[in-house]
């Protein structure tokens, strides 16, 4: 009999763990395999592994593989069929086999406990010394953590030199289990079952307000466990009931190390390299005052090389309805961005399309906000955002628009110290066609800077405090001009923040609803513009899309009838200069 196991790959060349699951699980008993892939599409693609297999043994082996196949974010199981023979399909030639089981969530917890297991796949290893017996590993990992809670530790991880410490404050956290991130963090059930997926990647958490203080923020960048080490150092910490410790990246980290790439050990010598990080008195050197900068040049106190497959580093945000975003962005131009995604606006449902343009917009921190109908770097905007981020030239056009001048009155009358900070702005407008640069504005009017700040976050950073799904409707107006063309009324977006601090509404609300008003219109304009221009595709990038509530918000007001195209992996947004301005592209 012949089971053809389907599953679906988001990336063909991220899946190693998955074949080597199949093909390692097969050889152990003594199954016939073989395996084709579909037609890639959109950079997902079918696979599938057919098993030569009594019924009964079928199902040995999927049992066996549904407690090691790990959740992933590039892969997923989708059916068992039987076929009758094999002469129709094309099957991908027979890849070598892995020499010792892969390295699966299942088999860390069996090496955890083995000694001699650990070896098979961390060779060599050294904390302070090289690592020979478990009586040496015990003593060791006590050490790790005595510095952990007095100082630092700096690890040689598979992802470059990290120093991690329960002391020294960063904004990235290693917890060391799932259950530790729960506790102290805000955290949906998709975010943590990806955080948890076998590439672990990093997300960005809002940490639950008790424990702002104890992190020194309330944002962090999250990681769990990445390598074999580390889960057996976050073992050790968590018996001693150590959750998390603070991550600091020391190096320019770029691929994974493993056995294949990594350098050699700077001290194998049986000296261990904990000298190197100690001066005349003995004293470890990694004291509070020393910057990520000044930690740099020391070696590491733990070295390893890591046997198998090593997941590398990325950055992820997972939406409410599972959609996952990768945050790394992409160094060239927007028409270079746009030509990336071409294959995909040109079809849908794998039908080519009729019309010959889509619909291209830009939600960017750094970038101007945009909204282009064309094709093939032939487009046009259809939507004016020529903003002023000076607070007292927007201020004299609310007090044009009806009922405007009593509200500034009676917001000044509430407000005097802010009527005596915007009186002081000099008359020369401040342009900037980016719509969050924008919200500098809205910052300083409400108050949440002393001062006029244009690159401020502060309506980000309040927004991410909110715990509801429902915020404030804020007035987001997009109108016709003389001549025919749309444009932005943006001063009414002030105007109706106003109202609301008049009104006494705290500054989570307020500010969640500045971004769920923002989806809603722009979600409302985008439908508007496909039902008039008759389009079927969307591609929609920028960093903005990195954060999570504005993600969450666009694609719940996204129309259902069009196909959003979300940017690929590595095109989120377009990098910039160093000194680039938001309104450069």
């Amino acid at each position: 009999m012949i089971f053809a196991f389907k599953f679906a790959l988001a990336n063909k060349e991220r899946a190693s763990i998955l074949f080597e699951i199949l093909y390692f699980q097969a050889n152990t008993l003594g199954l016939e395999f073989a395996e084709s892939f579909g037609e890639e599409w959109e950079e997902k693609i079918d696979y599938y592994f057919y098993l030569f297999a009594k019924q009964e043994e079928m199902l040995e082996f999927a049992d066996a593989i549904s407690s090691r196949i790990p959740i992933s974010i590039y892969f997923q199981f989708d059916s068992i069929k039987e076929l009758e023979d094999l002469r129709d399909l094309e099957l991908a030639p027979k890849r070598p086999m892995p020499p010792f089981p892969p390295l699966d969530a299942k088999v860390i917890q069996e090496v955890i406990g083995d000694f001699s297991l650990l070896q098979g796949y961390l060779s060599p290893l050294e904390i302070f010394a090289p690592i020979l017996s478990p009586t040496a590993l015990q003593n060791a990992l006590k050490k790790c953590i005595e510095l952990l809670r007095e100082d630092a530790l700096i690890v040689r991880s598979t992802r470059g030199k990290v120093l991690l410490s329960c002391k020294k404050k960063s904004k990235q956290v290693l917890f060391w289990d799932l259950s530790s991130v729960k506790t102290y963090m805000r955290v949906e059930s998709l975010q943590a079952q990806f955080l948890a997926s076998y590439e672990k990647p990093s997300q960005d958490l809002c940490a639950k307000e008790v424990f702002a203080e104890e992190f020194g923020t309330l944002f962090l960048e999250c990681f769990l466990p990445y390598d074999l080490f580390l889960s057996i150092l976050g073992a050790a910490c968590l018996k001693q009931e150590i959750g998390y410790v603070f991550l600091t990246q020391l190096d320019n980290f770029q691929e994974p190390l493993n056995a294949k790439n990594s350098p050699k050990a700077q001290n194998s010598s049986g000296q261990g390299s904990a000298n190197n990080l100690e001066n005349s008195s003995g004293q470890n050197t990694t004291n509070a005052g020393n910057s990520p900068e000044d930690l740099r040049d020391l070696s590491p106190q733990v070295f390893y090389e890591q046997k198998g497959q090593v997941p590398p580093k990325e950055k992820i945000v997972v939406a409410q309805n599972g959609v996952i975003l990768h945050t790394k962005s992409f160094r060239g131009n927007v028409f270079e961005l746009i030509a990336a995604h071409e294959k995909t606006l040109s079809f849908v449902n794998n039908k080519r399309l009729q019309n010959d343009k889509n619909l291209i917009v830009c939600f960017s921190k750094n970038h101007p906000t945009f909204f282009w109908l064309g094709k093939e770097e032939k487009y046009q905007s259809v939507l004016g955002l020529e903003l002023d981020c000076n607070a007292k030239n927007v201020i004299e056009k609310i007090k044009k628009i009806p009922h405007g001048e009593k509200l500034i009155k009676n917001f000044f009358a509430e407000f005097p110290e802010m009527q005596k900070k915007i009186s002081a702005l000099p008359d020369a407008p401040m342009p900037t066609r980016n719509l969050f640069a924008f919200f500098s504005v809205l910052s300083f009017v409400a108050g949440y800077e002393e001062e006029y700040n244009p690159h401020s976050t502060r309506v980000l950073e309040n927004a991410r405090k909110y715990v509801r799904d429902k915020g404030p409707r804020i007035d987001y107006k997009i109108l016709k001009d003389e001549k025919g063309h749309l444009f932005l009324d943006y001063p009414k977006i002030l105007r109706s923040m106003m109202s609301f601090l008049l009104a006494g509404v705290d500054e989570a609300t307020l500010s969640y609803g500045v971004f769920d008003s923002m989806g809603e219109c722009f979600g409302n304009f985008i439908q508007d513009l496909c039902v008039n221009f008759s389009l079927q595709n969307v591609l929609i990038f920028g960093n903005l899309l990195e954060e999570k509530i504005f993600l969450d918000k666009i694609l719940h007001y996204a129309p259902r009838q069009v196909n959003f195209v979300l940017p690929k992996n590595g095109f989120l947004d377009v990098q910039r200069g160093k000194n680039a301005s938001r309104d450069a592209l």
